[in-house]
């Protein structure tokens, strides 16, 4: 089906509002060209220039006759901003990241992040709300636009200090994304990770599977020990035994205080987590890891060692939209919902505002699902007999 050309319009609209905003364009960079852009996106050079229009609008390019558009500095942005009447400051949602959970050169380049953008977007250009981005380091220095108060709402991904949330956020609508804390007070939108382990847990048992373990490597992170938490809590649903041998998990260490990003061309080796596991009579013949790249380095560490996926063990992960995995498997994941998430936080968002910011206090969960692949084996089923999708 032909894609909408307003809809294409709008997507180049929000890559170069995310490339902007995440410094991959930098301040006086010049944008492609209109017949670049044109080439690439396969669409009309009046809607090209109708989107680079209404960037210019929002301040974050400007454009020099005969040479094209160029993205506005940082510091112009934050002087343009002063000058708006309050009217257009309070059509302004500060998205929040946090070191806390991961630096920033990690967190923009994950495919985390492009969804979260898209999520967002979705809800708010609509209604025509600017979606400024920044990032706070361990260093907890607040951006400008904070401290100016330049914005009217904040919708939050990380581990927030509380001195630095009561300085700095209370005032404002907050949205907390995922990393929840029952001591802010603020509204949050989670995924329900307990339903999550259960929904894992549960495929794998309808398959056949009774040893099933679980695979994290940030175990003292918010989000994977909700997880594991719920593993075991499914485990005894379903009684099965929960077995410490089957439990490969650990915290890899943190970098000036940060988790490191890890490449897709230098997977870690997680056989040394794994190889007491499958040492006795009974290893698993399943694993739960946190992610599909957590699914990737646990079946890279596998195969080197002679253990067939699905054959001899089944993997489950999860499911962001990340790119690096490879053609010959398509892991059975757990389905991470991001960009409906920042959606929901979004309309959120939009609900505390047009009530004249009262605080709704929310806590919003949403279900996860499940995306079929070729990592899991049905064990009922004989083993000349093609699987069935799980």
């Amino acid at each position: 089906m032909k894609k909408d050309s307003r809809s294409v319009a709008l997507t180049l609209e929000n890559r170069l509002r995310q490339n902007i905003h995440t410094g991959r364009l930098q301040g006086n960079q010049p944008l492609p060209s209109e017949n670049r852009l044109v080439q690439r996106y396969k669409i009309s050079r009046c809607s090209v220039r109708k989107a680079l229009k209404t960037l210019e609008n929002e301040g974050l390019v400007y454009k020099v006759r005969g040479k094209g558009s160029f993205v506005l500095p940082d510091e112009e942005r934050r002087r343009m901003r002063r000058k708006q009447p309050d009217a257009l400051r309070k059509r302004q949602i500060l998205y929040l990241s946090f070191s806390s959970l991961y630096n920033k050169e990690l967190f923009m380049e994950s495919r985390y992040y492009s969804l979260a953008f898209d999520g967002l977007t979705r809800e708010l250009q609509p209604g025509r709300f600017n979606l400024l981005f920044s990032h706070v380091s361990l260093d907890w220095m607040p951006p400008a636009c904070l401290l100016d108060r330049e914005v009217s709402g904040i919708i939050f991904n990380g581990i927030v200090r509380h001195d630095f949330f009561r300085k700095y956020m209370k005032d404002l609508p907050c949205i907390g994304v995922n990393a929840f804390d029952p001591e802010l007070d603020c509204n949050w939108v989670l995924l329900d990770n307990p339903l999550r382990s259960y929904l894992a847990v549960s495929c794998l048992y309808k398959s056949g599977h009774r040893r099933i373990g679980f695979v994290s490597n940030e175990i003292e992170e918010p989000i994977p020990a909700e997880r594991y938490r719920g593993y075991k809590d499914a485990l005894r649903h379903f009684h099965l035994e929960f077995r410490e041998e089957y439990q490969i998990v650990w915290q890899r260490p943190r970098v000036d205080g940060a988790l490191p990003q890890e490449s897709i061309y230098d997977i870690p080796d997680y056989w040394e987590h794994l190889a007491s596991a499958f040492s006795g009579e009974e290893p698993p013949t399943a694993l739960i890891c946190i992610d599909d790249w957590r699914a990737l380095c646990t079946w890279q560490a596998l195969i080197r060692h002679g253990i067939r996926v699905p054959e001899e063990v089944s993997l489950i992960g999860g499911y962001i939209g990340d790119a690096f995995l490879p053609a010959n498997m398509r892991f059975t994941s757990m389905y991470e919902q991001t960009e409906n998430i920042y959606a929901e936080a979004a309309k959120t968002m939009l609900e505390i505002l047009s009530s004249q910011g009262i605080p709704l206090k929310r806590r919003i969960l949403i279900r996860p699902g499940i995306i079929p692949g070729d990592s899991v084996r049905n064990l009922n089923k004989p083993p000349d007999e093609p699987d069935a999708k799980p």
